[in-house]
């Protein structure tokens, strides 16, 4: 069984769990105490729409419910931001 995972990446893969605290909290019991996650995810929930659903989202994330999300699943929120925003403002 693995353990002391130092670091794990996740991108573009939570919003694809239904159960996302559960799985975030396996992940924190995997890693050291010092492990570091890097994670990205589909932000702005009033986007979610037809293409998530047919691409097998549960959700998008505010900023917030992101943060709250990893704090449940017993990780300490260092730093989050936006990325992208180019990309964002194109379909506008």
């Amino acid at each position: 069984m693995i353990r002391n995972l130092d670091l794990v990446t996740m991108f573009d893969v939570l919003e694809h769990v239904e159960d996302d605290v559960a799985l975030l909290m396996e992940l924190r019991r995997k890693m050291t105490p010092d492990g570091v996650l890097f994670i990205s995810v589909p932000a702005h929930p009033w986007l979610f729409g037809a293409h998530d659903k047919r691409v097998g989202h549960y959700r998008r994330y505010s900023q917030h419910a992101l943060e709250k999300t990893l704090r449940n699943a017993g990780f300490n929120v260092v730093w989050t931001t936006w990325y992208n925003l180019f990309l964002f403002l194109r379909w506008f």
